[in-house]
């Protein structure tokens, strides 16, 4: 069985069907990005390339991205490597594999 994949921080004081609605999007970006690990085994990917093979709003989605990663690393299907690229925005950013 998966550990829980819909984490969602309610920083915003959510009730109801706003945060059921916000659980069931945060749970399908974390699945939409551990599938793009497991079908990609021997490859890492910072968070800029994982929303861009995922066709997600770099300006929109970045910080949702790093959050999935971090928590999925915390789950113990990713981890961070000590590799880094430089990023869309020209900074360096460390790259992600599955564990």
């Amino acid at each position: 069985m998966e550990k829980q994949l819909d984490i969602f921080y309610n920083s915003t004081g959510l009730t109801g069907t706003e945060l059921a609605l916000s659980r069931m999007k945060a749970g399908s970006d974390s699945k939409l990005i551990l599938s793009l690990f497991r079908c990609n085994p021997g490859q890492s990917f910072t968070p800029f390339e994982v929303c861009e093979r995922l066709n997600f709003d770099y300006f929109r989605k970045i910080n949702s991205v790093r959050r999935s990663m971090s928590d999925l690393t915390d789950m113990g299907f990713l981890v961070a490597t000590s590799e880094m690229r430089t990023g869309v925005l020209g900074k360096p950013n460390h790259c992600w594999r599955l564990a």
